[in-house]
Formats: C-alpha cells, structure tokens, sequence
C-alpha cells in the first residue's frame, strides 16, 4: 500500500466532504474509501474513452488528412 499526500482547493475539500457525509456517512474510513471509489471511477472512464476513440472510424482526404467521425 502507498500513502499519497495531496492538497485540495477549500471549495473542493468541502463539496467532497458533503456529499461523502450524505452518501456514505460518518464513520471512520469513509473519506479514504471515496476517494479510492472516485480514483477507480476516474480510470474506468479514462479506459472507456481510450477504447471508443480506437473504434471511430478514420479516413483521410485528398490532402492526406486524418478525419474522425464522431
């Protein structure tokens, strides 16, 4: 396991806390369990956007240049 130190904008740490506290509660380890979840969540989507854009087709015009249709 590693440990991470990080710094969050006031308005941030403060929107995160909220809706932790009304999601999952107060209890111990609820912070550390969210920002795993929102860590995961964040490379699941990442992943997801990596795979749809190598399934668009790619074309290229006269000029050699690529076109992607969305």
């Amino acid at each position: 396991m590693v440990k991470i130190t990080f710094e969050l904008e006031d308005t941030l740490n403060e929107k995160f806390r909220k809706v932790i506290v009304t999601k999952k509660g107060l209890y111990r380890g609820a912070i550390q369990e969210s920002i795993i979840e929102a860590i995961n969540d964040w490379m699941k989507k990442k992943k997801k956007n990596k795979e749809d854009n190598k399934k668009k087709p790619v074309k290229k015009d006269e000029s050699n240049t690529i076109i992607i249709h969305n």
